[in-house]
């Protein structure tokens, strides 16, 4: 964890969480797997961000890696649309329903925030892999905002 922040973020899988995702890629077999986290398994270049990133990042990578089985990740976290790869495995970390992460990469403040709108991730899967879409959506001034 981020023991240098009060306020920690940051992720770590612990090795009974690390045991049952192995259990879980075993039992699907051949079929392919879609691995939805919180925290990407990358490096992001956002220095804020990746400070309370996922501290194990090798070990989640590692395994995957090792099942044979995953054709995609999918990360949230950064509050950015961003693309990679992690252990030859593609990554797709989409933007935030709510606020975004400026584009400021050499920040290390993980608290940056702009009002940019929001999204939404749509997977396509098709016999040749898995196909990410992102679509941006702006919610409605506050003043237009009904809350019960």
């Amino acid at each position: 964890l981020n023991e240098e922040a009060e306020d920690t973020h940051s992720g770590w899988l612990c090795p009974t969480r690390l045991d049952w995702l192995d259990e879980r890629l075993a039992e699907a077999g051949d079929r392919r797997v879609i691995v939805f986290t919180h925290h990407p398994p990358i490096e992001t270049g956002f220095k804020g961000m990746d400070w309370i990133g996922l501290k194990n990042r090798a070990d989640l990578t590692a395994r995957l890696g090792r099942a044979g089985n995953v054709a995609q990740i999918v990360s949230g976290h950064i509050h950015r649309t961003i693309q990679g790869a992690a252990g030859g495995i593609p990554v797709a970390i989409l933007k935030s329903p709510c606020h975004q992460m400026p584009m400021a990469l050499g920040y290390r403040d993980p608290s940056l925030s702009i009002d940019e709108p929001g999204a939404y991730g749509l997977l396509l899967l098709t016999d040749e892999g898995v196909i990410v879409h992102s679509e941006d959506f702006t919610l409605p001034p506050v003043e237009a905002q009904i809350y019960s």
